[in-house]
């Protein structure tokens, strides 16, 4: 058999071979680093993920909760009367809007009530509802009617969705068989004397009150779809003529009515410092009286706040409005989103404005009213009333869940009259 002779590999070879041999498997080792470290950090950014998402959602709920959670809220406002009229003690008005029918708050509502009992309940408008039933509504207004409230004068005024119903008429009807003392153009006015102040309580109805009939019933021209923009336009005209209208009216039939007074006693004997109308004499010698009569302190119900324009032409010291449910949706530094009638980010939300009057030429002052002679003097002249107005609007009592209110809780309104 042959001999087989063994291969020697050479030194350098071997030396060479043997280094391939590290090189590759400190290659394989940094692979398998590389990999592990890939996969610990797939790992890890899908724990990151994983936290950054749950603490998202955590955030989330947290933000809704407290965006959604709304607790009815008490929110008050101190005014001062004007200085001619003076106060025994401070008179408190509670303002109640928007309740659309709702049960959700109403224990709540009570409870505030008799905690404070004010001296005035001011309702103005929604406060029923047409698309929700009506019994839950009742059950709150017999319980104001009930026991330590019963006493307390509770004043209302008509608001968009009573006319909705298309029962308006059953509405006010059932208000005063509750207790409730309802404002509109038949019955405008009404006076209190509270504390020693002279308080005139005006109210009118919502301006859909021209889109219904006396009935209650929608009016033909205002169903139809094509109408609707004309027919909403129209009727605010209306509603502005409408209050102007009212102001004049009951404001001429008072004055008449005091001067009617005026002229019987002066024929008495009862003014015998004032000389007879007919004497002839100079008006600006005559002797005046020496005691003035206090103007009242006017407040106006209104269900939509947005009639600023008019509102500054009416011899009134405080309007309190409703129907915005505080833009729905309150945001930082922002009132409100949306409210009917105003639209987008609505000047008019929620909250206490002043307004800065502005001349009603058909106005009288309230230092004409009783004055015969001025009213003489004057009787070419249209005197205006220039009081500085507050407008109060309330953001409402109202619970939809369909609707949610955001950063918008319920509120339930106390305004206190205080003497400068």
């Amino acid at each position: 058999m042959p001999h087989r002779t063994k291969s020697h590999a050479h030194p350098a070879q071997k030396a060479q071979i043997q280094a391939q041999i590290k090189i590759k498997s400190k290659t394989q080792a940094m692979r398998s680093t590389n990999s592990n470290k890939q996969n610990n950090d797939k790992q890890n950014k899908k724990g990151r993920v994983v936290i950054l998402a749950s603490l998202a959602i955590l955030a989330v709920l947290i933000l809704s909760i407290c965006a959604l959670y709304a607790p009815l809220r008490v929110v008050e406002y101190r005014l001062k009367l004007p200085s001619e009229q003076a106060s025994s003690a401070p008179i408190t008005i509670a303002l109640l809007s928007d309740l659309h029918s709702g049960k959700m708050y109403q224990k709540e509502i009570l409870a505030a009530l008799r905690a404070r009992m004010p001296d005035i309940i001011a309702m103005p408008g929604d406060m029923i509802d047409d698309k929700v039933a009506m019994r839950d509504a009742w059950e709150f207004f017999d319980s104001l009617d009930s026991h330590a409230l019963k006493n307390i004068p509770r004043f209302y005024v008509s608001g968009n969705h009573e006319f909705w119903s298309g029962e308006i008429v059953h509405i006010k009807q059932r208000l005063r068989e509750a207790g409730v003392i309802v404002l509109d153009s038949s019955a405008p006015k009404q006076n209190l004397a509270i504390n020693g102040v002279n308080i005139e309580i005006w109210g009118v109805d919502d301006p859909y009150v021209y889109a219904y009939d006396e009935e209650g019933a929608r009016k033909k021209e205002a169903t139809k779809k094509h109408n609707k923009q004309w027919s909403e336009r129209v009727i605010d005209r209306q509603w502005e003529a409408g209050i102007k209208s009212i102001f004049e009216n009951a404001l001429d039939f008072d004055k008449n009515a005091d001067l009617a007074d005026l002229d019987s006693g002066a024929k008495s004997g009862d003014l015998d410092s004032r000389a007879p109308l007919d004497s002839g004499e100079n008006l600006d010698s005559a002797p005046k009286s020496s005691a003035s009569p206090k103007a009242p302190f006017r407040i106006l119900l209104s269900h939509r706040p947005e009639f600023v324009e008019i509102f500054r032409t009416l011899p009134v010291d405080l309007i309190l409005s409703g129907h915005t449910h505080g833009g729905q949706v309150r945001l930082p530094f922002v009132n409100g989103l949306y409210a009917p009638n105003q639209g987008i980010f609505p000047k008019y939300a929620g909250g206490q404005y002043t307004l800065e009057s502005a001349s009603l030429d058909s106005s009288v002052s309230d230092s004409d009213i009783l004055d015969s002679r001025a009213r003489m003097q004057n009787a070419r002249q249209k005197p205006q009333n220039m009081r500085q107005k507050t407008l109060i609007v309330s953001r409402g009592l109202s619970f939809n869940p369909v609707l949610p209110r955001i950063f918008n809780p319920p509120e339930i309104v106390f305004i206190t009259l205080e003497s400068i």
